[in-house]
């Protein structure tokens, strides 16, 4: 019984223990194991025995581990999968409004200049002409110029910014997260129209996410936009995990806050509920 149950424990505790708090496990186990059955029950040294057990919870270990890594490369790959998609929607937005600029900059510098060159030739020509020439002049006159104006309110058409779906790429994001549950609270904000902004509010997303998945037990994660009092935009990122103490940043965090100070904002970390705020002056 004491061997089902201790492998069973070293089971479960492989996914909450290191490799070498694990082999300590197993280490003192198998060395109560051996000393219970020497003095306790007035056995001769069971090294046999000791070592069967031994090798079960090693046998245990083995299999939970693999399990483990199983577990997290799916998540890796599901959590990649998300940040991919998120991407790709902010991407596709973004040449969107490109096209539509370059194709308001072709119609205007091409197609217009080429419509003004036709209405001076037939306002020349119709001046000049005999009836009834000089009706059918007169008519491919105002033609061509009813013509350049629709060219010229479908070039400022074109050329009004098309509005960035901030919510759908965030959306996007969190939709395909493992293991959390990740609530969004957006409000439309003008400094989220810019594509820096909204490419660097979608990095710190995805880091801020991707250090849940790895550094805590967290199963809640919220996402919330608004105002701030000492700040034009402020967005606020905090789960429900176990705090841990304030280290030194890793490459990551001093990406976003780079990524963060270059847009004239700043990025703050607190241990209160795993807290970060990225705030816009």
């Amino acid at each position: 019984v004491y061997l089902i149950y201790s492998v069973m424990l070293i089971a479960i505790l492989t996914f909450y223990l290191s490799p070498v708090q694990s082999y300590c496990y197993m280490l003192f186990a198998s060395m109560t194991y051996l000393l219970v059955q020497k003095f306790y029950w007035q056995h001769p040294w069971p090294w046999v025995e000791a070592m069967l057990f031994a090798s079960f919870h090693l046998f245990s270990y083995v299999v939970s581990h693999r399990m483990q890594q199983e577990r997290t490369a799916k998540e890796q790959a599901q959590l990649a999968n998300s940040q991919l998609l998120a991407t790709q929607s902010l991407l596709g937005q973004s040449v969107s409004r490109q096209e539509r600029l370059l194709l308001a900059r072709e119609l205007h510098d091409d197609v217009g200049h080429q419509l003004t060159s036709l209405i001076v030739n037939l306002d020349v020509a119709r001046r000049t002409a005999q009836e009834p020439l000089k009706s059918q002049l007169q008519q491919s006159y105002t033609l061509a110029r009813e013509t350049l104006e629709k060219i010229r309110t479908l070039v400022s058409d074109k050329r009004t910014e098309q509005s960035l779906d901030l919510e759908a790429v965030l959306t996007e994001l969190i939709h395909h997260v493992p293991r959390v549950h990740i609530t969004l609270q957006f409000n439309a904000h003008p400094v989220l129209q810019s594509l820096s902004h909204a490419h660097c509010i979608l990095r710190v997303c995805q880091e801020c996410i991707t250090n849940t998945l790895k550094h805590s037990n967290a199963t809640q994660v919220n996402i919330e936009f608004g105002p701030s009092i000492n700040a034009e935009f402020q967005m606020k990122i905090y789960d429900n995990g176990t705090a841990a103490p304030l280290s030194e940043p890793g490459n990551g965090l001093r990406g976003l806050q780079e990524r963060v100070a270059e847009l004239g904002g700043n990025l703050i970390g607190t241990t209160h509920q795993r807290l970060y705020r990225a705030s816009s002056v």
